[in-house]
């Protein structure tokens, strides 16, 4: 086969991968709007996260299939074919890696699910006493050193220490009750019942 021979069989080949490329791009965009379609029609993330994963096994393995099929059928007449596999790859890779992106996704909200449900289902320790001794007793051990309070704008929030602590104590009072009895103006138990708690400093007991 001469060299003329050979050029033409390079054009014919050229166009035929263009236009192939054009087609598996088309692909790509209408795969990737049916799957996000076929996602949003589903109301539970296991459901979504099992049809993501068997899209993935189809992905690997047809792309697994082309390369196997273009490296065993090359031949000096279509020896383009091992150069031009690599763009058709490329489309196959953005189709990995939007269905690896949206299994990521998916992945972290199931956890986020299964955290929420979790920790729904823990029993909150009850408190017997009254709200401001409650208030008083958290307050003492974060000045002392013992717990940190979480910050805003780096100053103490209260709201987020109440809430934190109303996620594992069930205590007799409102959210907001709790809140006033962690703020030092705010505070209402009696001078002669705060004497009674005695709390060192953190560092003293090191």
């Amino acid at each position: 086969m001469n060299n003329k021979e050979l050029n033409e069989i390079e054009k014919v080949q050229v166009e035929k991968y263009k236009k192939l490329l054009i087609e598996r791009n088309e692909d790509f965009n209408n795969y990737r709007n049916n799957l996000l379609e076929e996602i949003s029609s589903l109301n539970d993330t296991r459901e979504i996260l099992k049809l993501i994963n068997d899209e993935l096994l189809e992905h690997y393995k047809a792309k697994s299939e082309m390369l196997f099929y273009f490296f065993n059928n090359t031949t000096s007449e279509n020896r383009l074919d091992e150069k031009m596999i690599f763009p058709l790859i490329e489309v196959y890779d953005a189709m990995l890696n939007f269905i690896e992106d949206q299994k990521m996704h998916f992945d972290k909200l199931l956890a986020l699910e299964t955290t929420d449900t979790s920790t729904s289902t823990i029993k909150k320790i009850k408190w017997h006493s009254s709200p401001s001794i409650f208030g008083y007793l958290f307050l003492e051990l974060a000045k002392c050193g013992f717990i940190e309070f979480p910050l805003h704008n780096g100053e103490p929030n209260l709201t987020g220490l109440a809430n934190q602590l109303l996620d594992h104590f069930e205590v007799n009072g409102s959210k907001q009750t709790i809140i006033n009895e962690l703020n030092p103006q705010k505070q209402s138990l009696s001078e002669t019942k705060r004497a009674k708690f005695q709390i060192p400093q953190i560092a003293d007991l090191k």
